[in-house]
């Protein structure tokens, strides 16, 4: 080669792209410095892939919908009308603990707030709570942004420090007294904030932009390595793989806009009949020809008429789209994104790749122990939030066991039957009993009673009538009518 030609290709691999071996045995992906900044581009990579990726998004979904049950609350010393206080709060915990799974899976971290709010008689009237004129709950229940959450740790204690970052359009408030960036004003609000809250305005005058959070109690975070506190997400092991069918989908669209302005090829004489410079009238009418349904500057229309002479042809140039239309090379990077999160294809899509396979009752074995470490994590939160309300409310007596209700994902006939084996053997209450098969047992016994009074009003028999059998009651009348039936 010469040395021409060497300086055109190269010019032409460093045409913007690094050819070069990424799998060389001096480099590898690794997670070596792993500070904020990293911790920031997983998130947002996470983020991204949840809400983009189909496989991903339902995965973690899938988690949330099994994993996160209702929780339960028993009663322990609490009276009555206490508890009354737990239940009104657990339809904002449910769909809290929700979120704060959500937020778990994908960032790894979960820095959970919550205000309060004096509830007034009224409000109480609503919940059922009697006997208070007003009392402390909660009002709102809120997950900060992991992104904005920095981590400090050292070699005295395995225990780390949060801080959370304070807002550049806050920080731009805070420097110009009450100036929001775009130059409307807004001083009381400066003086508010100045009032309220000066340690945040001071950190700010000092170039300070974290907080340091105090009450860190309620903060989870998932694994972490031991040279950085900042958190391995779940979705971490997967993004390679996401990244790389990402790639092949680019591939798709790009092949699939080619093919959506496929090139018509006209071409004019052969070998037999050459086009001369004389016959430049032969181009002009057939262009004319072709322009002739041109609207408005818009595409020519596809299907058209064209006259012209035997020496003319028209051929569709379409580029290769055999890598289009075969879906092979999506099935390896989606086997190991299933692999990367640990979840069983059966309770992904309720299918398995190949028919008899898979054990359903050994492939959510591994899902389970998954969802039941993320759901030991959020009770605490849970926890948290009604002893703080109960301390606010100054109530000195305790709940009992907070949980969540078991996750079920138990073959339903063998579930039932053991079910019968329980109730029948006297360790299973009539209330656990009905629960389990989605019912209130309370609810059931006021419907029952509210039955039987419409039964007897309209004087009919409470169970349906067979051939010969006894009537309820077992009357003398009745055994008489059984015997002449007979």
């Amino acid at each position: 080669m010469d040395e021409k030609k060497k300086i055109i290709y190269s010019a032409f691999l460093s045409n913007g792209y690094d050819y070069a071996n990424p799998w060389t045995s001096d480099e590898f992906d690794k997670l070596d410095t792993y500070n904020i900044k990293d911790y920031r581009n997983v998130v947002d990579e996470s983020r991204f892939f949840y809400k983009r990726d189909p496989l991903a998004s339902t995965t973690m979904n899938k988690i949330i919908d099994i994993g996160v049950t209702e929780l339960v609350v028993d009663q322990g010393t609490l009276t009555d009308n206490e508890q009354r206080i737990v239940q009104a709060m657990l339809p904002a915990l449910n769909e809290f603990m929700e979120v704060c799974a959500l937020e778990y899976l994908v960032t790894g971290l979960v820095v959970p707030e919550y205000e309060f709010y004096t509830a007034t008689k009224r409000d109480l009237e609503r919940l059922r709570i009697k006997r208070y004129n007003s009392l402390t709950l909660p009002s709102t229940l809120w997950v900060r942004d992991s992104a904005t959450i920095k981590i400090n740790s050292t070699f005295l204690t395995d225990k780390p420090s949060y801080y959370v970052e304070i807002p550049s359009d806050t920080v731009f408030f805070i420097l110009n007294k009450g100036v929001y960036p775009d130059g409307t004003e807004d001083r009381e609000l400066y003086r508010e904030l100045a009032t309220n809250y000066p340690e945040i305005v001071n950190a700010v005058k000092r170039n300070d932009y974290y907080i340091k959070i105090d009450d860190d109690r309620n903060i989870i975070r998932s694994r972490y390595l031991s040279n950085s506190p900042y958190p391995i997400p779940y979705m971490y092991p997967a993004l390679e793989a996401l990244k790389h069918k990402r790639n092949i989908r680019r591939m798709d669209y790009s092949i699939a806009s080619r093919v959506i302005s496929a090139i018509q090829l006209i071409k004019l004489g052969n070998d037999e009949y050459p086009v001369t410079e004389d016959d430049e009238d032969a181009f002009n009418e057939i262009r004319a020809q072709m322009r002739h349904r041109d609207s408005a500057g818009k595409d020519i229309e596809r299907i058209f008429q064209l006259f012209t002479n035997h020496t003319t042809t028209i051929e569709w140039v379409f580029p290769d789209t055999k890598a289009l239309l075969d879906d092979v090379k999506y099935k390896s990077v989606n086997q190991d994104i299933i692999y990367a999160f640990g979840f069983p294809r059966i309770l992904i899509t309720g299918e398995t790749e190949r028919t008899g396979t898979s054990d359903p009752s050994y492939a959510v074995l591994s899902p389970k122990s998954t969802m039941e470490k993320v759901r030991n994590k959020l009770i605490r939160v849970a926890e948290n939030v009604i002893l703080d309300t109960l301390e606010y409310n100054d109530i000195p007596r305790v709940p009992g066991d907070i949980r969540f209700k078991a996750i079920n994902l138990h073959n339903f006939d063998e579930f039932t039957t053991a079910l019968v084996e329980l109730y029948n053997s006297g360790n299973l209450s009539r209330t656990s009993y009905a629960e389990a098969l989605g019912y209130n047992l309370d609810e059931e016994f006021k419907q029952r009673k509210e039955d039987q009074e419409l039964l007897e009003e309209y004087d009919l028999p409470e169970y349906g009538q067979l051939p010969y059998s006894p009537q309820p009651g077992n009357t003398e009348e009745n055994k008489e009518n059984n015997e002449e039936g007979e």
